[in-house]
């Protein structure tokens, strides 16, 4: 007969039993250690010839590598952040929608992050574009026939070469517009 002892990974006895010469040992389950996965025993013991000790042997799990990824508005102010773990896609349903800027006009990030495999730390930035708004000055005669149509930018002048002459109308005087136009508003 034949001694054998298993051993854990910290050195603590398993099991320990008789085997007769030739025969097979059976093995205790191996238990589980954090952080660590279990591959196999350092011994053979399918053929038991002499007293032996088996020891468990564990690998290291390797921890997730996590890289955090951020979202930051028009004016730097963060929209998002997560912690995503390297080598996977950004899910698209953590992108977050960026925020309504009232004269602005989203148009995406700096960066697209659509299917974007993360392999770093990220930031995106939401990018705008200033949205202009034109009005429609009408010039109309005293009788309000159409002198002139312009479409202007809001805060601009109306260039004076643009500006309609009033018609004549006999027994009257032009005395000017009804309105300012001086600054579109």
């Amino acid at each position: 007969m034949h001694k054998v002892v298993f051993l854990g990974m910290d050195g603590n006895v398993l099991a320990e039993m008789e085997v007769a010469d030739g025969e097979s040992a059976s093995a205790p389950e191996a238990p589980a250690v954090e952080g660590y996965q279990f591959t196999g025993w350092d011994n053979e013991f399918g053929t038991i010839t002499a007293d032996v000790t088996i020891t468990a042997l564990y690998e290291l799990i390797p921890a997730a590598i996590l890289h955090q990824i951020t979202f930051l508005g028009m004016n730097g102010e963060v929209l998002a952040q997560l912690e995503l773990e390297e080598g996977i896609a950004l899910p698209v349903e953590q992108i977050p929608v960026a925020p309504v800027i009232e004269g602005f006009e989203f148009t995406g990030w700096d960066i697209s992050p659509e299917g974007l495999i993360v392999t770093s730390e990220l930031t995106f930035t939401a990018q705008y574009k200033a949205v202009v708004k034109t009005f429609l000055l009408t010039f109309q005669g005293m009788n309000g026939e159409e002198l002139g149509v312009f479409t202007v930018p809001e805060g601009a002048t109306l260039e004076a070469e643009n500006i309609p002459i009033a018609p004549e109308v006999s027994e009257y005087t032009f005395t000017g517009w009804d309105r300012d136009f001086s600054v579109v508003t």
